[in-house]
């Protein structure tokens, strides 16, 4: 094969919106009435009158995120109770109702100026569910949300990423196509984010989970058929693990709240992800060939809380400390490569250049003189190009023999590992299958401080969650409620039956509650266990063909 047809793009490649995305480290920022009644989601019915974060100061949100990295940020500018942080013209239920600077704020212009001024993207949420207008899910509704997408996209100067919440709205049928040509007509460099029913649409996918994990190996390129299975499990899988030769690129997007709720809660102060809990998950989503989206919650007075700020920007320097030196750079450095322009050497390189296998395998060679100690490595393909790497292993030379330290299915933009200390002379990178002559663009080895691994959580958060101090159980029309009052993985149920015939355990997915165990007559004290749930907030104990009563001993766990 001749080198033109080896250096054609392979398979599905990223769009110039898509690869420009690929470069971002994205902040969420969760605001709405939510923030002053302690709810993860608002039913509506809220009063504009309680919203008025009187010390809101939006350049402190930027200025924070940019000393901590970030290129871009989102905001809530609606979220599902349908209440606008900007004086949208099409509804009441606005932020010209509320006290906040007697109605006259506009807190998307306040960020969106911000933004600029500190040179960070800025990005729009606008929910699709509005639990707060009357004609939610018709004709009408579908014009009042393209005009107020129109208002966001045409009056706040450029929008980097349009954010569409998939939640309460698998059963609307809203106009998506229409929706996304407006964010192309006004918004050209605009990034789509969307739910399972726009994926043919979008130009990034969610990654299955709040948890910010994407899977061991993450393909940016999707076959959207998979997310048409009835089965859940399936379906998120999917999206979390994306297709191999998927006829779409369709990068993941990793989001996760640096505290338990997206939304902020004083109780949870003592509860927020730790600079080292960060660096775990830089690793479980940029790591993976995913974009980060990290939520931080202003407080009730409008400001990013200490304990955050702190967090966030130690993980920054973390971070960057990590990756300062790599040692494969004094390596003698040797591999199958196409010719002399593609040698094995452009790994190493900061320019724009890369190495082009001879063959659909490679073997990458990094000699030292003397031995070397690194617990982590990071790389890349040319994602340009396409991601060709199907089997992979990163080893390490021990008495005569390489070893392997890492293997893998996928590499894609970034791959990136850490792990207990390696000292070794020799360190080899083994392509043993691609679809189409590797081409990568980057390699490193490098040494992580130690004190930057994640530390053990405490214990509630592996065993009891109804004692975490923001859990709550409420009675409900069919039975009880709990409410973690963030995501939380869980998989055994325990609760005193007292007569109970038959029953569920439904886990709530963002949209919907889905059962996960059913049973009947249990005993006195019945304890299900159930394949663990990773992405729901809240929990319900259904009971049928009996009297539900007003109290019941529940336990929820994970083990």
């Amino acid at each position: 094969m001749n080198i033109e047809n080896i250096l054609a793009p392979y398979g599905a490649i990223p769009t110039e919106i898509q690869y420009e995305w690929l470069n971002r480290k994205t902040a969420f920022i969760h605001l709405t009435v939510n923030t002053f009644t302690g709810k993860e989601w608002g039913d509506g019915t809220e009063s504009p009158s309680i919203f008025n974060p009187e010390k809101l100061d939006a350049r402190k949100w930027i200025s924070t995120l940019k000393e901590a990295g970030f290129t871009t940020a989102i905001l809530t500018a609606k979220h599902h109770d349908g209440f606008c942080l900007w004086p949208s013209k099409y509804t009441k239920h606005s932020i010209k109702n509320s006290p906040y600077k007697n109605g006259k704020g506009d807190i998307v212009r306040e960020f969106t100026n911000a933004c600029k001024e500190f040179g960070l993207q800025a990005g729009i949420y606008l929910s699709p569910w509005d639990r707060n207008h009357p004609q939610w899910a018709t004709p009408v509704y579908d014009e009042y949300y393209m005009n107020q997408l129109t208002e966001l996209l045409t009056e706040y100067g450029e929008i980097y990423e349009i954010w569409w919440d998939g939640a309460g709205s698998d059963k609307a049928n809203y106009k998506w196509e229409e929706w996304v040509k407006i964010v192309r007509k006004y918004q050209p460099k605009c990034a789509i984010f969307g739910p399972t029913q726009t994926a043919h649409l979008n130009d990034i996918r969610w990654v299955g989970n709040e948890r910010g994990k994407a899977a061991k190996d993450c393909f940016a390129t999707l076959d959207i058929e998979v997310l048409k299975s009835e089965d859940r499990y399936e379906m998120v899988k999917g999206l979390n693990a994306g297709t191999p030769n998927g006829k779409r690129f369709i990068p993941a997007e990793a989001d996760v709240s640096i505290r338990p709720g997206w939304f902020y809660h004083p109780e949870q102060d003592e509860m927020v992800k730790t600079p080292e809990d960060l660096v775990d998950y830089w690793f479980t989503s940029v790591g993976k060939n995913s974009g980060i989206l990290l939520n931080i919650p202003p407080t009730p007075e409008g400001l990013f809380h200490e304990i955050d700020c702190k967090n966030l920007l130690t993980w920054n320097e973390y971070i960057k400390d990590i990756f300062k030196t790599n040692l494969a750079e004094n390596a003698e450095v040797s591999g199958n490569s196409i010719s002399a322009e593609y040698s094995a050497e452009n790994l190493l390189n900061e320019n724009d250049t890369y190495f082009v296998s001879d063959d659909k395998s490679a073997e990458i060679t990094f000699n030292f003189k003397k031995p070397i100690t690194f617990n982590c490595f990071k790389m890349g393909e040319e994602i340009r190009l396409g991601q060709r790497v199907r089997e992979f292993a990163v080893e390490y030379l021990e008495n005569g023999e390489f070893k392997p330290i890492i293997t893998g299915q996928s590499i894609g933009f970034c791959r990136a590992e850490y792990f207990d200390d390696v000292t070794t002379t020799a360190v080899r990178l083994k392509i043993a299958k691609a679809e189409m002559n590797p081409i990568l663009k980057h390699f490193g080895l490098y040494v992580m401080n130690k004190n930057y691994f994640p530390k053990p959580k405490p214990e509630y958060y592996q065993k009891e969650l109804t004692k975490l101090p923001t859990a709550k159980i409420t009675k409900v029309e069919d039975g009880f409620e709990v409410d973690f009052g963030g995501i939380y993985t869980f998989s055994r149920f325990v609760f005193v039956s007292d007569g109970v015939p038959k029953y569920e355990i439904q886990a709530f997915d963002g949209q919907e509650y889905v059962s996960v165990y059913k049973g009947e007559n249990p005993s006195t004290v019945e304890v299900c266990f159930f394949k663990p749930v990773d992405y729901a907030y809240k929990v319900k104990l259904a009971l049928y063909d009996c009297e539900i009563g007003d109290d019941r001993s529940i336990s929820v766990m994970y083990e």
